[in-house]
């Protein structure tokens, strides 16, 4: 009789196939670490907690050039999942993503298949062009510019700017005096 193998579950079965990884008992000495999959008072599961998850950006320029205005905007969004998604003025796209200090990583990109102008169909390939691979990147509270294959890709946040702190109010005069 053969030798039990793992399931992708971690459970035996006897003739299984490995599925996920090595050996479970390869994988039994191995450091783990268990990370929490949900945000302190978040709405379900998360995969990152990084700086752009949960973030939404306009997409202003490619290589200096500004992207010709589509309605809906040229919008990409950050999830908590590992994944971003957006539009190309044509299409909509995802891929999944990871952030480190020094570099914003890109995975294979997938896009709707629907035609539009040539304007836009070369606007959007040079979208999807510039979102690839591993890119280096600037971010602050309202900007993030990604290096990527094509050039610097300028976008900025749909959030809304905070409010200006209101300038305090003078002191009254008192009552039944004239102010000069």
């Amino acid at each position: 009789m053969a030798p039990a193998l793992p399931t992708r579950f971690g459970g035996e079965a006897p003739g299984a196939t490995p599925v996920f990884g090595p050996h479970r008992r390869d994988v039994a000495r191995r450091p783990t670490s268990v990370a929490a999959m949900t945000e302190l008072g978040g709405t379900g599961p998360t995969a990152t907690s990084d700086a752009l998850a949960g973030t939404q950006w306009e997409i202003l320029a490619i290589d200096g050039q500004a992207v010709v205005p589509t309605d809906p905007p040229l919008v990409v969004t950050f999830g908590h999942d590992g994944r971003v998604s957006g539009t190309t003025g044509v299409n909509q796209l995802t891929a999944s993503y990871s952030l480190t200090a020094e570099y914003l990583t890109f995975g294979p990109l997938a896009t709707t298949r629907r035609a539009g102008p040539s304007e836009l169909m070369e606007q959007e390939h040079r979208v999807i062009a510039s979102l690839a691979g591993m890119c280096s990147y600037r971010l602050d509270a309202r900007s993030l510019s990604i290096d990527g294959p094509l050039g610097w890709v300028d976008l900025a946040t749909t959030e809304p700017a905070a409010p200006l702190p209101s300038a305090s109010p003078s002191p009254a005069s008192p009552a039944g005096e004239d102010v000069q």
